[in-house]
């Protein structure tokens, strides 16, 4: 058996440290990943377009009527522009 001298000793656990520093990084980046997927696909809403034929085929487009376009954009906006 052979023994270790006391450098040997401290870059064995150095190394070991700077391994286990290494996955607890890596594992943090992938938990980021999944929450950040989990967060997206949470609070993913609908399109906010509708087309005239899904309006119809719900009730909620009267036969015979076309929809009717509206000026500027169609999309709702928040903060400062």
């Amino acid at each position: 058996m052979v023994h270790m001298t006391t450098a040997t000793s401290r870059d064995r656990g150095l190394q070991r440290l700077t391994d286990l520093t290494t996955w607890i990084g890596v594992g943090a980046m992938a938990a980021t990943g999944v929450f950040a997927a989990f967060a997206a696909h949470a609070s993913h809403s609908a399109t906010s377009t509708t087309s005239a034929s899904t309006l119809a085929a719900t009730g909620g487009l009267n036969a015979g009527s076309a929809p009717t376009a509206t000026s500027g954009s169609s999309h709702v906006r928040s903060g400062a522009s």
